[in-house]
């Protein structure tokens, strides 16, 4: 038997929604598919970029390359490298390691000789200078923004006009954050506003699959609450592992948002910095150095806080970071009370040197030790997010913080200590903030009011309420 033999949809068996996904990927360059758990995502996602390699072929694009990348190899092996081995047909290519191409599913000759390369993104800087005539990603959420716009720009093949990227993913994990905002909520940063028209997403339920055994609906049917509306219903708004879940991007059921449009501030209210001093950066696109300014209303009852600027940077010398600092805080009056800063600038980096506080200090700008507990310190973050008496949260940031309002989004929950952020996380502007509200009381605590059980902040009070009785 040979492809001419076979139709393509019969060659893949595609579910109508699949068909549905397929079509959709055909008019839009960035396609994510599914939202849930069970609606047959790498199924799709694999048979797509063997479509993918033969619609290149029959374009006159012989022997292109594209890539199939999973978080890391346990998941790629898992969940697409042995389903390959048994799905695809002998006759239409081979599975082999190749020192040009590494592991990936040859196409043969006769069908273009294009390569599936297989490939895992536990260090996406290695892929900068590659080239791939399309990307596919199996679970998305488990990336951040970071690794999707080194792979993006891996994005360019020859006499390719539109390279493709495919996605499958589920709600909740490190990347949910930016992954809603973008194919969810439609919110793209400016920069990305020329292409916003090529985000597409094809919401897909297990309903959708009628392959799923007995045991795959069991296991459906029985999870928690709000494990069942991100896995089984594809809610988005449960954000199930997110360490910050009571974060709003937008307003809920009448709640008022945390991110805000930025407004003058009074010149009566009370300024502060933060710092997270870091220089150089682990990963693609980190900023490991944050200066953030806050600041106060003068309700002493019913306290509100405003982070209303950012400096995030990476190997910034001292020279420059404290240029702009000045810069900065010069356009509120420089009435700054105090500047909250990281331990790391209170350590000799060599015996006998200043310390970075010190070189700061030499040049006016003061800076003093923050606390260092961390599990407090996420609590008293988690108190500032509430609501006040006013029904207002207590803490919010201007949307022109772009940083702080991506990273808080890809917290996760440390699965080792569940008090603690994920030690993988990206979280510079998260530290910054935490030294910032540690040097402030704890807000006074509004009356109780009921949530629905299993929603987000339902959860979030389970969670305070088993840390404060530990």
């Amino acid at each position: 038997m040979s492809v001419q033999d076979v139709k393509f949809s019969e060659l893949c068996g595609f579910e109508p929604k699949q068909i549905e996904a397929t079509q959709v990927s055909d008019t839009h360059q960035y396609t994510l598919y599914g939202g849930s758990r069970g609606p047959g995502k790498s199924y799709w996602l694999r048979w797509r970029c063997i479509r993918e390699l033969l619609r290149l072929s029959a374009n006159g694009i012989d022997n292109a390359v594209g890539g199939l990348f999973c978080e890391d190899y346990p998941a790629l092996k898992d969940r697409q490298i042995s389903k390959i081995s048994s799905e695809f047909p002998l006759w239409l290519g081979e599975l082999r390691d190749s020192k040009q191409y590494g592991l990936g599913f040859h196409l043969k000759p006769a069908y273009g000789g294009g390569v599936l390369q297989l490939r895992n993104l536990d260090d996406p800087s290695k892929y900068q200078s590659a080239e791939f005539a399309f990307i596919a990603i199996d679970e998305l959420t488990k990336n951040t923004i970071d690794t999707f716009n080194i792979l993006r720009g891996s994005l360019r093949w020859p006499k390719v006009i539109k390279p493709r990227f495919f996605a499958a993913t589920n709600p909740g994990s490190r990347g949910h954050g930016w992954v809603k905002s973008l194919w969810i909520e439609r919110d793209f940063p400016p920069e990305m506003a020329i292409i916003q028209d090529e985000f597409a997403f094809v919401r897909a339920l297990p309903t959708d699959n009628s392959h799923l055994d007995v045991s795959y609906w069991q296991m459906l049917e029985s999870l928690p609450p709000y494990l069942a509306r991100a896995w089984r219903y594809g809610d988005w708004d449960i954000e199930a592992g997110l360490f910050f879940s009571s974060f709003r991007r937008t307003d809920r059921d009448g709640k008022l948002a945390h991110i805000i449009a930025p407004f003058e501030i009074p010149p009566h209210w009370r300024l502060y910095g933060s710092i997270d001093h870091g220089h150089h950066a682990s990963r693609e696109g980190e900023k490991p150095y944050i200066y953030q300014l806050y600041a106060m209303d003068d309700d002493r009852v019913n306290p509100h806080c405003y982070l209303i600027d950012e400096i995030a940077a990476a190997e910034w010398p001292i020279e420059k970071q404290v240029a702009e600092i000045k810069e900065l805080e010069a356009r509120y009056g420089g009435r700054i009370e105090y500047r909250q800063g990281c331990p790391s600038m209170f350590t000799e980096w060599k015996k006998g040197a200043p310390t970075i506080s010190e070189d700061y200090a030499n040049t006016g700008i003061y800076v003093i030790p923050s606390h260092t507990d961390h599990v407090n310190g996420w609590i008293r973050c988690m108190e500032w997010l509430e609501d006040g008496s006013d029904c207002v949260p207590r803490f919010r940031v201007f949307n022109r913080c772009k940083h702080f309002i991506r990273i808080i989004g890809e917290m996760i929950i440390d699965e080792r200590h569940p008090d603690d952020i994920d030690p993988d996380c990206e979280d510079h502007p998260m530290e910054a903030w935490r030294h910032f509200v540690m040097s402030r009381p704890s807000p006074a605590r509004a009356p109780a009011s009921a949530v629905p059980e299993y929603s987000s902040a339902w959860a979030d009070q389970q969670r305070k309420r088993k840390r404060r009785n530990a």
